[in-house]
């Protein structure tokens, strides 16, 4: 929880507007509360030494950042943090500001904020205690397995978008290689015989292109605010297979999309008028 708290301060003064950040939908970092774990059992045992504390808490704790953001890539095929911008990073899943980061937290964990929760823990009856953790357990276990979903589902989605975004494109090209060639350097006679045949090509491609425009919009629309949750409360979220489609919906959702000049459907719109243009020709 004071994971979520660091994180989501950090990059809501980041990106100046309140971030609700983290994979899941509780106020929870599990990334935080694991690394908290391993710190202890690595760096208790050398708590006299500051220095040793710093050390062996960066390394304990970096090495556990590259483990969890290498599977989360493999198993999510999405990049929830990336370091691929700032200055001695590997793979953009771990970078030396982070890791000197986690080295300061290990202090303050061992020296300051674990004394207090110690003191609090050990309070509790084994009892309470045992029932307080498998309700935490519980939660997070639940939280978990529909935030993966989610996830799952969501990269789903990026991929037939990004599916028919190419197919767009494909018709797109052929559509324009018919404007550009229907019947240049062709004799009267047979532009003639060929008018009826190139019309219903284009009147073909045209209505693919409509049909599939429309499913591509359906697929757009399937990002509900569930989905958006992942989207938003990681602003720097890559997709490593669909980034275009991912940018395209991230976009959508900072209302900057109407800004693009270059937009999918502003080519539709615009070729559709030079059909209607080379059907009246012909």
């Amino acid at each position: 929880f004071i994971g979520w708290c660091i994180e989501s301060a950090i990059v809501s003064i980041e990106n100046k507007k309140l971030v609700n950040r983290g994979f899941l939908k509780l106020p929870l970092l599990p990334i935080y509360g694991t690394g908290a774990i391993l710190i202890l059992l690595v760096c208790l045992p050398v708590r006299d030494s500051i220095l040793k504390v710093y050390f062996v808490g960066m390394i304990s704790a970096t090495i556990l950042e590259y483990i969890v953001g290498y599977f989360m890539e493999i198993i999510f095929k999405m990049k929830y943090w990336d370091y691929s911008n700032d200055k001695f990073n590997y793979k953009g899943r771990i970078c030396l500001e982070s890791s000197l980061f986690w080295g300061v937290l290990s202090v303050l964990l061992i020296r300051v904020v674990h004394t207090y929760i110690e003191g609090m823990v050990l309070v509790i009856h084994e009892y309470n205690l045992e029932i307080l953790v498998s309700c935490i357990l519980a939660m997070t276990s639940i939280d978990a397995f529909i935030s993966a979903k989610e996830a799952i589902d969501l990269n789903k989605v990026l991929k037939k978008i990004s599916s028919l975004k190419n197919e767009i494109e494909s018709i797109s090209l052929e559509i324009e290689e018919i404007l550009r060639n229907g019947y240049k350097d062709i004799s009267y006679t047979k532009a003639k015989e060929l008018m009826v045949s190139t019309k219903e090509r284009v009147e073909s491609l045209k209505m693919k292109l409509l049909k599939v425009t429309e499913s591509r919009k359906e697929e757009i629309s399937k990002i509900n605010l569930v989905k958006t949750r992942l989207i938003k409360n990681n602003p720097t979220v890559y997709s490593i297979q669909f980034n275009d489609a991912l940018k395209e919906i991230r976009d959508r959702l900072l209302n900057k999309y109407g800004e693009k000049k270059n937009d999918v459907m502003e080519r539709i719109g615009t070729l559709q008028k030079k059909i209607e243009e080379f059907i009246r020709d012909l």
